[in-house]
């Protein structure tokens, strides 16, 4: 008999089969609620705007705990941006896409998946383009909070205050949301669920369009997600640093044929020299770094630009980004060593051989690289 495993991840591929094919068939994409086709949720996209300014659109290419969403947000609730939060959600929760395959996010496996990389990438296109009916098909509620910075419930009547053009009413909150992508400075989207080679495919036809890719160490992602019961290893591990590893190669393919198109970023970089990185990051996009985005750094990570506390009643980044060291369980971190270790060299990741080192505070959580100077 099959494994419970197998059988999750044999329906998710199927889902994703029919997803393609209802495309082709009907020009829209159907979800499956309680073993039945509800109404479409995607349709074709129909390409509404063309902004060529100082303001790149970005897509941040990252992997799920990796450190996306406080990205995410350094990114995309900069005044004047539009913020998408995870588009491709609702279309796969435990996968994520590749060029011509669908894969597991909880095990190494991938199937073969004809048509659904031009519906992801024409999805795409019409969400950075603004396409209200691509927007409000792709996007839940939830999805529009999330991307006006609120990580609470509709229970709690503070969620009104970050969506003003909603009036309160959850009724038509989605509509009003999309509304104003036509006149943002710029758009920007977090998705865990494609791969680095899928989303490059994206340059070729959106010249506005840049790629951020955010690496973290995947252990450091791996006991995120345990907290939450998520893809245990190996083979969750292993799935990720596989695709990492994947991902970091088609870095370097990018760079030659795309020049200036995308940038590597470390998030141990992000957490540890916030003010450079995030400049970095926002010369990168055309992004004004002014002092109002220096304040709202000094917010989101609990230092300031001159690295003193913001708060003595919160973790900083950098605190809340060491945490796992001094969490994880050596059990569990062999189980992940096995499929990540070749990893942990590639892009710099001290060895931790034991608690004694795990917990040593003085061993930095990333050592550059000779590639560093590159990308």
């Amino acid at each position: 008999m099959m494994s419970r495993k197998n059988v999750v991840f044999s329906f998710m591929i199927l889902f994703s089969l029919v997803y393609a094919v209802w495309v082709g068939t009907q020009y829209g994409v159907c979800k499956i609620e309680n073993g039945r086709f509800d109404k479409p949720i995607i349709s074709p996209p129909v390409v509404t705007r063309e902004k060529h300014n100082k303001n790149y659109n970005i897509l941040l290419v990252g992997y799920l705990r990796g450190g996306t969403t406080f990205t995410g947000n350094i990114l995309g609730l900069r005044r004047g941006n539009f913020y998408i939060y995870e588009p491709l959600h609702a279309q796969n929760t435990w996968g994520y896409y590749k060029p011509g395959h669908t894969c597991s996010i909880k095990e190494e496996s991938c199937i073969k998946s004809n048509g659904t990389d031009a519906l992801i990438l024409a999805t795409l296109r019409g969400l950075f383009n603004c396409d209200s009916n691509t927007l409000k098909r792709s996007l839940l509620i939830w999805q529009v909070l999330k991307g006006k910075g609120y990580d609470g419930g509709l229970g709690n009547q503070e969620w009104i205050k970050y969506v003003p053009e909603c009036h309160g009413e959850e009724r038509n909150c989605v509509e009003n949301f999309v509304n104003y992508c036509m006149n943002s400075s710029a758009v920007v989207s977090k998705i865990p669920r494609i791969s680095l080679g899928l989303a490059s495919e994206l340059l070729n036809t959106e010249p506005n369009l840049k790629i951020i890719h955010l690496l973290r160490d995947p252990r450091g992602i791996m006991q995120s997600r345990n907290v939450l019961k998520w893809t245990p290893p190996p083979g969750g591990s292993i799935s990720l640093c596989n695709k990492m590893t994947d991902d970091y190669a088609t870095s370097d393919i990018i760079r030659e044929t795309h020049p200036g198109r995308l940038l590597t970023i470390f998030y141990e970089d992000l957490v540890t020299l916030p003010t450079e990185t995030v400049r970095r990051m926002y010369e990168f996009a055309g992004f004004d770094f002014d002092k109002s985005e220096q304040i709202r750094l000094g917010e989101l990570t609990g230092v300031n630009t001159n690295n003193m506390l913001t708060s003595s009643n919160k973790q900083t980044s950098l605190q809340v980004a060491m945490g796992w060291r001094t969490r994880i369980n050596q059990n569990f971190l062999d189980a992940i060593d096995p499929g990540c270790t070749n990893l942990y060299k590639l892009l710099g990741y001290p060895p931790l051989n034991g608690p004694e080192e795990l917990q040593n505070s003085s061993i930095p959580l990333r050592m550059p690289t000779i590639k560093d100077s590159s990308i």
